[in-house]
């Protein structure tokens, strides 16, 4: 199930593809794996959760750049 909303539109370069929400909620829930978990391991999800959350950070801020050089 695709959690997303529609993509920006060059109108508002700054609008969020990602519910924030939607992702705590999924951090939260792996968060209280029990440690070792098979597959991918509760470690190894908590490290990706964290560099989407960085490099949507990232993105912000490029969104943000591309407005201001555009005069938006």
């Amino acid at each position: 199930m695709d959690q997303r909303s529609p993509h920006p539109s060059p109108a508002n370069p700054t609008s969020p593809t990602v519910d924030r929400h939607e992702i705590e909620r999924i951090r939260r829930s792996v968060a209280m794996l029990p440690p070792g978990q098979k597959s991918l391991t509760r470690e190894d999800a908590m490290a990706l959760l964290r560099r989407l959350d960085r490099s949507e950070a990232q993105l912000d801020q490029l969104r943000l750049a591309v407005s201001d050089l555009l005069g938006r």
